[in-house]
């Protein structure tokens, strides 16, 4: 007998309970990207190969990149990664996962979980956001092994549950959170620049060595800097920490 569930916040027009399937339920085909020594098969122009380094937080970074040459690629065309498939890291940061944009369809990939061939109509986008979860992260935790590295079995993903409502609605809380994530670059973005701006100020607006003038002022001020030590200027200057007769002498 299936669950049924609801959230507690929900967008309007959507009353239906949810219902807790398995994701072998749900995909078609649930298993692991190539698993072994690709090393010898690696060249500095080819093909993009999809390693756990570049799954992090819901998405797909090129923070690093690792191509392989046409040999290879063309014997992982059984595994090829298409449009809309999902991915999951399953050793090390287990458990994080990205949807496969258009720009890398046909793509291979190395030591990770594929999530292909949908048996029904499903939003990738929205599963994508349940993995980040709390409760999907803790449930993926209960299911690791090893101490040092953990690890993922893509037979555990297979009997992994999921709360799953309607496609449509699917659709609109995916979109939400989407929107939320194009904010949050935007924010990540000006915050980087407006690091970069008060870095180049911080060196600007103070003299450097031997100048007593900075190159950058405000309006209205032309005397130059006076180098002074701090004995001259604080009336009271002395190490913040209490010894233990200090603090016998308080009592």
């Amino acid at each position: 007998m299936e669950k049924k569930k609801k959230p507690e916040i929900r967008f309007e027009g959507f009353t239906d309970d949810w219902e807790q399937r398995k994701l072998k339920d749900v995909y078609g085909s649930i298993g692991n990207a190539f698993v072994g020594t690709a090393t010898p098969y690696y060249v500095e122009h080819g093909h993009f190969y999809l390693e756990s380094n570049n799954i992090k937080d819901g998405k797909i970074n090129h923070n690093s990149e690792i191509f392989i040459n046409d040999e290879f690629y063309e014997k992982q065309k059984e595994k090829w990664l298409h449009t809309g498939d999902i991915v999951m890291v399953q050793s090390g940061h287990v458990g994080h996962a990205a949807v496969i944009p258009e720009e890398l369809d046909n793509t291979a990939a190395h030591a990770l979980i594929m999530f292909k061939n949908p048996k029904e109509k499903i939003e990738p986008y929205f599963l994508n956001y349940e993995y980040q979860t709390d409760k999907a992260k803790k449930k993926i935790e209960n299911i690791t092994t090893g101490n040092t590295i953990k690890h993922i079995l893509a037979s555990d993903m297979q009997e992994f549950e999921v709360d799953v409502p309607k496609c449509k609605e699917q659709k609109v809380i995916a979109s939400y959170f989407c929107k939320l994530d194009h904010l949050i670059t935007l924010h990540q973005r000006k915050y980087k620049k407006l690091k970069n701006v008060k870095k180049s100020m911080l060196e600007k607006m103070f003299p450097s060595k031997g100048c007593k003038v900075p190159e950058i002022r405000f309006s209205g001020f032309t005397d130059d800097w006076e180098q002074r030590k701090l004995k001259d200027i604080l009336v009271n200057l002395q190490n913040n920490t209490l010894s233990r007769a200090d603090l016998l002498n308080e009592a």
